[in-house]
């Protein structure tokens, strides 16, 4: 088995199906280890910053080693299928953007190959069409400068002055001489307790 399905086996069993998304993705992280002439990051060698918060982004995790939890995977929503590799050691960093030819390429290729089609059998073999697809074919890819994110650290926890949650002590605000965290600093939050 190639390289490209071996990965992608181990990103459909992290990702928890397959899909275009999480193809992308591998192949994307592929072509930027190539870039980078480097290997799958154990710790945070690697920085990948993603575009976007689909699919994709489970195949790149898998490929290059980025986690939010590492923190060596970072975020922006701009809603493109793009993201942009950084290597730490050398500061080599490049910007893979999926081209509307590529995407079109990609979808037509698989769907020519019967990966939406019904047949598991057929849609697993479509997936070697895509091995022949080289990646100037899929990606705009551009050197690019980024500021180094910095390293991951452990920080320090405090406990907010108002709800007595523990708190990362850089995310927290100082209000009339109050330590708040930032949900009781604003006054908001992605919850509602019901007691």
């Amino acid at each position: 088995m190639s390289r490209f399905l071996d990965v992608l086996a181990e990103a459909e069993r992290f990702h928890g199906h397959l899909c275009p998304g999480l193809i992308i993705g591998v192949r994307m992280g592929l072509a930027a280890l190539k870039l980078l002439k480097s290997s799958r990051s154990k710790d945070e060698e690697v920085v990948a910053i993603v575009e976007n918060d689909s699919c994709a982004v489970d195949g790149i995790q898998v490929v290059v080693g980025a986690s939010l939890g590492k923190g060596n995977l970072f975020v922006e929503k701009y809603g493109k299928m793009a993201a942009t590799f950084y290597l730490r050691e050398t500061g080599e960093a490049y910007r893979l953007l999926l081209t509307q030819d590529g995407g079109n390429r990609l979808f037509s290729s698989l769907s020519e190959a019967g990966f939406f089609s019904q047949d598991e059998g057929a849609g697993r073999k479509a997936l070697e069409v895509l091995e022949n697809i080289g990646d100037d074919d899929l990606f705009k890819v551009q050197r690019v400068i980024i500021k180094a994110p910095p390293q991951a650290q452990i920080r320090k926890s405090v406990v907010c002055d108002e709800c007595g949650e523990p708190t990362m002590e850089t995310l927290t605000l100082e209000i009339n001489g109050k330590r708040l965290c930032i949900p009781c600093a604003t006054k908001k939050r992605y919850y509602e307790p019901l007691v």
